[in-house]
């Protein structure tokens, strides 16, 4: 009888182990179900800030790019494309915003709208620092478009009633800076989640040097916080940490393994709230905690992780009615696969697989 009990005992143990094991993992994952296209390249015209090869000279690293950007549909029903763009001849950091425009999302080649914002646009007084302007994430509201960035680890906010002519948002105290976004805190991403529980919520990467256990990806991990409001004011942070396990040491591809918690996107779906890193999508019931959470996916089927470096960086998913998209920059110099023949930015359509558990 001892003995029946016992066993009794294991097996109920063993069945709840593998329901709680069942439970964390989605039925569906997100895949893409298109060929790429690209909507903007590196050879765009920036003027005086412009850095391409010289004729004849093969584009590297130390040419501009293209970088962290978002894509909107503005108030005239033009699709936007604003991307931070790198290594130009912009003094201090670089770093500036450029736009390109199309009629539809699934154009190739969209048009280029010249520079859209540098930090020469703002007063001494708001805090940027000159040449640093990261990844812009815009998200329209009641009318409103709300366009937040960083520089200088800090978040800021400009805003929009059509999508195009864009104007500083100040605080109630005349300030500038939403929120401290710490040490080297950027890559800012906006999450609707009120229809689960009221709230905004807004993840960025950061660093910690005090935290110990980030030290192989130099002590960088993502960060959330949370509103009733786009414009605040936000909750203190939370650390939502990641699921993609850090790259062995033994494996050199780049000094900057921060890289795998750079530029956070998480959408809901079906209970899960997915999580992309970089080319790996991570799954969990909470959206504050993604820390050792499944990875349900990966965007590249070729891409191997962690042997090979991102095929593509900085994720965004755009919803267009019933139909779902995923964009991501890749540098032409820096790909592992030696596919491409310019860098810039691609889309393909996204779509739900059902899995078996």
């Amino acid at each position: 009888m001892k003995n029946f009990i016992l066993t009794l005992t294991l097996v109920i143990l063993f069945t709840n182990c593998e329901l709680r094991a069942q439970s964390e993992l989605p039925g569906t994952i997100p895949v893409v179900s298109s060929s790429w296209w690209q909507i903007a390249d590196e050879d765009y015209d920036a003027g005086l800030y412009s850095n391409k090869p010289k004729p004849g000279e093969p584009t590297s690293k130390d040419h501009q790019q293209v970088s962290d950007f978002t894509i909107y549909k503005s108030a005239n029903g033009m699709w936007q494309l604003v991307s931070a763009v790198r290594n130009t001849n912009f003094p201090g950091g670089r770093h500036f915003l450029m736009r390109w425009e199309a009629k539809e999302l699934t154009d190739q080649n969209w048009n280029e709208r010249g520079i859209f914002f540098t930090t020469k646009d703002f007063p001494a007084k708001a805090g940027y620092s000159e040449g640093v302007f990261y990844a812009p994430h815009c998200v329209c509201d009641d009318g409103k478009y709300y366009m937040f960035h960083n520089s200088n680890s800090s978040a800021y906010l400009l805003i929009s009633d059509d999508g195009i002519k864009f104007h500083p948002y100040l605080n109630p105290d005349g300030s500038s800076v939403l929120f401290d976004t710490g040490e080297g805190g950027r890559d800012l991403m906006v999450m609707d989640n009120r229809r689960q529980d009221g709230l905004w919520y807004i993840y960025y990467a950061s660093a910690d040097r005090k935290n110990i256990k980030l030290e192989n990806r130099q002590f960088t991990d993502d960060y959330v916080r949370t509103s009733k409001n786009l414009t605040g004011p936000w909750s203190t942070p939370v650390e939502v940490g990641m699921g993609t396990p850090n790259r062995p040491r033994t494996i050199i591809h780049s000094s900057y393994d921060f890289v795998t918690a750079e530029s956070p996107f998480v959408i809901y779906h079906d209970g899960f709230y997915f999580k992309f890193e970089q080319a790996n999508v991570v799954a969990s019931h909470d959206p504050k905690n993604f820390d050792g959470k499944p990875v349900v996916a990966n965007i590249f089927p070729d891409f191997k992780y962690p042997q090979d470096w991102w095929p593509a960086l900085a994720p965004e998913v755009i919803i267009d009615g019933d139909k779902m998209y995923v964009a991501y920059f890749r540098n032409h110099h820096s790909h592992p696969f030696h596919t491409l023949k310019q860098g810039g930015v691609f889309i393909a359509e996204l779509t739900w697989k059902t899995i078996s558990k």
